[in-house]
């Protein structure tokens, strides 16, 4: 699969982990916009995203599967994945929104390992393909 023109639009709040994600995006060859909550959809706008990589936990009273609901209103076949302090995203309840079916979670103390960002990433854009 080609990944160098795949679309990624990052969302967190943290400016030292969305900078440090956002680096490890673009040496995998993804094209990156690196935003807010805040800017989120008017980023996505103009950015026309291929996947959504949210951070459960936004703070600032912004709800991330409402965020991701609103992503996938607009954008049917975008792909979604959630980092969170949990392993399971425990704080979401992916039964009651169903917009959110293939969502993929991942934890965030496993961004350091190798290959865990980006099989997650795959495993979210191969469930949005299908």
């Amino acid at each position: 699969m080609v990944w160098f023109n795949r679309k990624v639009l990052l969302v967190e709040n943290e400016s030292l982990l969305r900078s440090l994600i956002a680096s490890t995006l673009q040496f995998e060859q993804f094209d990156v916009a690196a935003t807010t909550s805040a800017e989120a959809r008017e980023v996505a706008a103009y950015f026309n995203p291929h996947i959504a990589l949210l951070n459960v936990d936004l703070g600032n009273d912004e709800v991330a599967t409402k965020l991701a609901t609103s992503l996938r209103r607009k954008y049917p076949k975008i792909a979604l994945v959630f980092l969170s302090r949990f392993g399971d995203c425990g704080a979401v309840d992916f039964e009651a929104h169903p917009v959110l079916k293939n969502a993929v979670c991942i934890d965030r103390a496993d961004l350091a390992k190798p290959g865990v960002l980006r099989a997650a990433l795959e495993t979210a854009d191969a469930a949005r393909a299908a």
